[in-house]
């Protein structure tokens, strides 16, 4: 529920940071295809 609402903060031109260690296991976990393609994160 939380990415789908990621998702609509997108499309309407929302930017929304997600803070976190573990952005990979975010990643794992999701199966929504438009989250994942808008998703830009850096790596330290």
């Amino acid at each position: 529920m939380i990415i789908d609402l990621f998702v609509l903060c997108a499309r309407r031109g929302m930017a929304v940071w997600i803070i976190s260690s573990g952005i990979d296991a975010i990643c794992e976990k999701t199966d929504n295809e438009e989250f994942l393609r808008r998703l830009r994160y850096i790596k330290e």
